[in-house]
């Protein structure tokens, strides 16, 4: 399993102020969090892991089209939904 996981002060410094913000932590950022440990648990892998912390960075940057949900793990629609509707901008 790989592991790398991006802790709240790197979202909050990285996301909001790429998006015109002063880098205030937020509830979306722990509502993005929940969307990243519930694919964990179902995936047992994170949602955005890449080889490096810059592709990591890069597929956060790009989830809307870097969220890929593995047909091998059969998973209802419902938790997809839901796993979605978390990792989302706002």
């Amino acid at each position: 399993m790989h592991c790398q996981c991006i802790v709240s002060e790197v979202y909050e410094s990285f996301l909001p102020r790429s998006q015109g913000g002063e880098g205030e932590y937020g509830r979306e950022c722990d509502w993005w969090s929940v969307g990243c440990v519930l694919y964990e648990m179902l995936y047992g892998e994170t949602p955005f892991y890449a080889e490096s912390l810059v592709g990591t960075y890069g597929k956060i940057m790009d989830h809307k089209n870097a969220l890929e949900f593995p047909e091998d793990v059969q998973i209802s629609k419902q938790a997809e939904s839901i796993i979605r509707a978390f990792l989302t901008d706002r």
